[in-house]
């Protein structure tokens, strides 16, 4: 092998190496290249992680342990009032154990003598409804329907030997408001951290000192 073979062969080699082309990681081309940036996002993340975790328990436990209280109340309410209206004599005893519940417990309760259960119809998966029907099932034991209302609030219908007991129930006897409450809360915490209106100087102006 001459030379020139050798220079060729070499020569040739050479536009591969250079043309390569080397594409650079995603993750280097998704995180900010500046130190500013870079910074920020140290500072930013674990604040979202925090309130991501955060945001997780509450809504797996809290929530959850809270819905579950006010579903077993409902189905204890509605407990009470079936054996207590076992006890009455006459339809004024009756309507007078109605009315009084209506007051006492915030149910609108009304009873049909001569209607019978409809069909119950196929679950909805919703928490509330599960969690109903939990309650009610380990209180009563007649055969029940649950219908979830627009507004939030449920009817319930129960089978008694003597009719059919309707119970509305309203949406503040399922629902609990601090699930709202905390996330205001979370949303108005992270506001003045993210925008850093509290911790930054304009250009020429010295941050004044706490105190």
């Amino acid at each position: 092998m001459t030379a020139h073979d050798i220079d060729a062969d070499l020569s040739g080699s050479e536009p591969e190496d250079e043309f390569e082309i080397r594409r650079d990681p995603w993750i280097k081309r998704v995180l900010p290249r500046t130190m500013f940036g870079r910074s920020l996002l140290i500072v930013v993340m674990p604040l979202i992680l925090l309130q991501a975790i955060a945001t997780w328990v509450f809504y797996d436990r809290h929530w959850a342990a809270v819905s579950w209280r006010l579903s077993a109340a409902v189905a204890g309410d509605i407990g009470l009032l079936i054996d207590a209206l076992k006890l009455a004599d006459s339809p004024a005893e009756t309507a007078r154990l109605l009315e009084r519940a209506k007051v006492q417990t915030d149910l609108d309760v009304t009873i049909g003598r001569t209607k019978t259960l409809p069909p119950v119809l196929p679950a909805t998966g919703r928490l509330v409804e599960d969690q109903l029907s939990q309650a009610i099932e380990g209180r009563l034991n007649y055969p029940f329907r649950i219908d979830l209302l627009e507004d939030g609030g449920a009817e319930i219908k129960v089978q008694l030997s003597n009719g059919v007991l309707s119970v509305g129930v309203p949406r503040n006897r399922l629902y609990s408001s601090t699930t709202y409450i905390f996330v205001m809360w979370m949303l108005g915490s992270s506001g003045p951290v993210g925008s850093g209106d509290g911790f930054s100087a304009q250009p020429g102006e010295v941050a004044a000192p706490f105190g």
